[in-house]
Formats: structure tokens, C-alpha cells, sequence
């Protein structure tokens, strides 16, 4: 079964739990549950991703598709796909673009990435991390987590955003053989210069390459 196959079965699974934590959890602190988005590999083909030297998962907390932002439909987007490998004029794929040169030494094909959301309910044009806290520790949601990052299977995981590498550290434990290859970046968007983004990223990548000798 190749890797969409898997994702698309763990999807369904997905919203089934969703489903279940509707009926039967108390939804003031957690995400729009009736809501799902997708993520994955960027591009629709996913040779490129597999057959590339290293493999790179990028993790934010969700796709900017919730309630402040109507005009996105909801279900099933991959806003990754459609908004930042498509987008050229986004400041988020000239950042991941610039982090994807400098892990691999090589130019970067966006479409020869994988990219998840921890939230997959999607968010607003702001994030409650308290909600995202409490659904990703919601035990059946770290399951899938896990699961769809062992589908994946990353030689490294980039984390944006504050926060999100130890979400996704406590998600693995500590035994876990990704545990120490987490790369934990300012979010893509942020307002730093290009200068002070690449200062950030060279001091943090050269700790994970320190890691690894």
C-alpha cells in the first residue's frame, strides 16, 4: 500500500474519532471537531518525496481555514498544497523554501516535502494553543498523530512555531528514533528579517547536526 493509500485509511479513521469525541467529550475547550483538513505529501505525486535524499515532514498547528477565514472551504482541503506550493508570492514557501535549501544543499522542490497539521480542524487568522494542547492529548488523536507521522517517515521533522516541537516530542517519547531529530523553527511567517531568520536557523540546525556525530 503506497503512502496516500495509508494517510487516506488513517483520514477516515480520523474523522471517525472526531466523530466519537462530538458525542461524547466536552467541546468548550477543544476545536471545531465537525471540521477536517488534510495534509501529507505536497505534491500529488509522491516519488519525489520517497526517492528524496532526506526526507523532510514540516508541522505547524493548523491551516488558516476556520471561522475567521470563511472563504476556504473547510473539509478536506489541503491548504498546503493549494495555498503555499502554489503560491509563489507566499511568504511561507520562500521560508520553507530557504530551509529546504540549507538542510539538503540542493534547490527545493516543494512538492518533494511532507507537511502536517497537529490540529486538523483547522484554525482562525489566530491560534488558542490551550485548544490545541488539549486535542492533541486527547488519546485516540495522539494515536493518529503518531501514526500518520510513522506513515510518513521523516528523516527529520521541522516544527514551526512555539511549542510545536514539544507537542510532537511528547507525542513520540522520548525512545522514540525521531525523538532527536526535531528541528524547532519560528513560524515561516513571522515578522523577522531574512538575515535574522537565517541567524536563527544556522544556530539551530548546527545543534541537530551535533546531535547526529
Amino acid at each position: 500500500m503506497n503512502i496516500q493509500k495509508k494517510l487516506d485509511t488513517l483520514f477516515n479513521q480520523w474523522k471517525d474519532t472526531h466523530d466519537i469525541y462530538i458525542n461524547e467529550t466536552d467541546l468548550s475547550e477543544l476545536p471545531e471537531l465537525t471540521n477536517f483538513t488534510m495534509d501529507g505529501i505536497s505534491g500529488k505525486d509522491e516519488t519525489a518525496y520517497v526517492n528524496a535524499d532526506i526526507k523532510v515532514l514540516y508541522v505547524l498547528v493548523e491551516s488558516n481555514v476556520g471561522k475567521d477565514c470563511k472563504h476556504f472551504r473547510i473539509n478536506d482541503y489541503f491548504w498546503f498544497r493549494e495555498q503555499v506550493v502554489n503560491n509563489g508570492k507566499h511568504i511561507i514557501p520562500a521560508r520553507i523554501q530557504f530551509v529546504q535549501e540549507n538542510i539538503t544543499g540542493r534547490p527545493a522542490d516543494l512538492n518533494a516535502v511532507a507537511y502536517m497539521n497537529l490540529n486538523k480542524c483547522g484554525g482562525g487568522c489566530s491560534r488558542n494553543f490551550k485548544k490545541l494542547r488539549n486535542y492533541v492529548r486527547l488519546p485516540k488523536i495522539k494515536e493518529h498523530i503518531k501514526e500518520e507521522i510513522e506513515i510518513l517517515e521523516p528523516d527529520l521533522i521541522v516544527c514551526f512555531g512555539k511549542g510545536v516541537d514539544d507537542l510532537v516530542k511528547e507525542i513520540l517519547g522520548e525512545t522514540h528514533a525521531l525523538y532527536k531529530k526535531i528541528l524547532p523553527l519560528r513560524h515561516p511567517s513571522c515578522r523577522n528579517s531574512s538575515d535574522d531568520y537565517e541567524i536563527m536557523f544556522q544556530e539551530r540546525w548546527s545543534q541537530i547536526i551535533c546531535k547526529e556525530k
